[in-house]
């Protein structure tokens, strides 16, 4: 391999030219420490390799195990992985998915989602999913708090516990309704402690379908109607149990069916707000972290 260094001409712009048969593990190697000084990624369109400004990527994704500088007016593959790319500790640069690496400086607002995670509008309007695993390290970003297991812990707490106490005050309340209108004057103590079983497994259902990476809408569908079918499952399985229905009676079950609904949409309701209230905050940092730009 013969190395040529060429002065150019006064004023030219300097610039390096790499002519090879292929790129081999050595050259791609060598070019990789030189964007590493220079502060600028190596990556290729086709035959042609490029030198990227971080500042120009709008997101890094990972297909097929491919990584991809996602920019304005043009798509590079990087011949580095995702996690390689991540630990160069590109600047403003997060994770929000298993696949998606954003340019923070790049997100133009925050909308939130009925699946439990967030979407980010970028510059360019296209629009990526912020997985609900890696809210709270976008938050850390934006200064909003620390981050870490202990806050996802302390969401998730919260987040159980105005499940749990919309389930159990609604059902009691439906319950002690029902009994009026049949004649009694109070709810048994064990009714009420079955209706506090349920209001514990049910708020439950959103966990055991939690997912960390981003869902497509089919996978969202499909996730939701699971989630229908355990909290039908649970409802049923309770009034079974302590006898409140009899599946000889089909006409029985109705009543428990109308709760179920309700329980699960205001489950989502809430799921929806609480996203709702928090992009909101997000998007004030990001109003905050231009403005101080």
């Amino acid at each position: 391999m013969k190395i040529i260094i060429e002065e150019p001409p006064a004023g030219a712009e300097e610039r390096i030219i790499v002519q090879c048969h292929d790129i081999s593990p050595e050259l791609l190697s060598m070019l990789i420490s030189f964007k590493t000084s220079s502060n600028m990624l190596v990556a290729s369109v086709g035959n042609e390799l490029h030198r990227v400004k971080p500042r120009d990527i709008l997101y890094i994704e990972s297909v097929d195990k491919k990584a991809f500088l996602c920019c304005e007016n043009e798509v590079y593959e990087s011949k580095q992985k995702l996690y390689e790319l991540e630990e160069l500790a590109l600047k403003d640069f997060l994770r929000i998915s298993k696949s998606v690496i954003v340019n923070v400086n790049k997100i133009k607002t925050l909308i939130p989602s009925l699946s439990g995670n967030a979407e980010a509008i970028l510059t360019n309007n296209e629009r990526v999913v912020i997985s609900r695993r890696y809210v709270n390290e976008l938050k850390k970003s934006l200064g909003m708090e620390r981050g870490g297991n202990a806050v996802e812990l302390g969401e998730f707490a919260k987040q159980y516990l105005y499940g749990f106490m919309f389930v159990f005050t609604f059902t009691v309340v439906a319950m002690v309704v029902y009994l009026n209108a049949l004649g009694y004057d109070f709810v048994p103590m064990r009714d009420i402690a079955a209706v506090f079983a349920m209001s514990i497994l049910i708020p439950l259902s959103g966990l055991v379908l939690c997912s960390n990476r981003a869902l497509k809408r089919h996978e969202l569908l499909i996730r939701n109607i699971f989630r229908i079918l355990i909290t039908i499952g649970i409802v049923l399985s309770v009034a079974s149990f302590m006898g409140w229905i009899s599946w000889s009676a089909p006409i029985s079950i109705v009543p428990y069916m109308v709760i179920t609904a309700v329980i699960y949409s205001a489950a989502v309701a809430i799921e929806f707000y609480e996203s709702k209230k928090l992009t909101s905050k997000m998007n004030e940092k990001l109003r905050e972290r231009k403005f101080t730009a």
